[in-house]
């Protein structure tokens, strides 16, 4: 489980990106973060990751064994049982597939057994359907297969806590569905955070929505409670 607690990220003196979120994802649930560009969105995620910190509140992880840490004091262990998913795909161009993924395992895979660590390729492979590029290098490949090694990329060590930044930018419709699907696979296993500003990605995806804007929730609850409470 992750849970924010009256989270404030602020990048100058007047104004805050993040003005007092709490909220807190569990095992098998997928949390959408929906609102407009420049809501505070990925300023929040890359918290939760540990890519950076908070001015004020705490991000909490208890893992599967019950031990509870604060993100900000232990980052190098919150990156290690989360995977993060952007909108634009870090990955190194001159590698093929699978020698990018074997780089990623190595770094992340709690194992240095060769078998393990193909195994754990094997796998993402499998999931992000990516048997027929492995040999082929990153820079030949089109945008959604890009998407598809970020995806493999981030949980290759089976994380915990899967975030998701606007993961089906660019895609086409076809790309969309297979990326819903994918992420519907992955929620038994961890708890899922998913940021987009597009409706139908929440309604499809989300067991919770929060609607941030401004830096704030400015409502939350599942799609019946927001339809409901909206009237719309």
């Amino acid at each position: 489980m992750i849970e924010v607690k009256d989270f404030r990220k602020s990048y100058s003196s007047n104004k805050f990106a993040c003005d007092g979120i709490s909220f807190r994802a569990k095992m098998g649930e997928i949390v959408v973060l929906l609102g407009p560009n420049g809501a505070g969105k990925t300023t929040l995620l890359k918290a939760m990751a540990g890519a950076h910190y908070a001015t004020s509140g705490n991000i909490l992880i208890t893992t599967q064994d019950g031990s509870v840490f604060d993100v900000a004091e232990k980052s190098s262990d919150a990156k290690r049982i989360t995977g993060f998913v952007g909108d634009e795909p870090f990955l190194y161009d001159n590698f093929t597939v699978e020698e990018f993924l074997l780089n990623v395992a190595q770094l992340r895979v709690q194992s240095s057994e060769k078998s393990e660590l193909q195994s754990a390729i094997l796998r993402v492979v499998k999931l992000c359907a990516l048997e027929d590029v492995l040999f082929q290098k990153v820079v030949s490949l089109s945008h959604g297969y890009k998407q598809r090694v970020n995806f493999a990329q981030a949980i290759v060590h089976a994380p915990e806590i899967l975030i998701l930044d606007e993961p089906t930018t660019g895609l086409d419709p076809s790309q969309i569905r297979e990326m819903r699907n994918l992420i519907k696979n992955l929620k038994s296993s961890a708890a899922i955070i998913f940021s987009t500003h597009i409706i139908q990605e929440a309604e499809n995806l989300a067991d919770e929505i929060l609607i941030i804007n401004d830096g704030k929730i400015v409502a939350s609850g599942t799609v019946s409670e927001l339809v409901k409470n909206a009237r719309a």
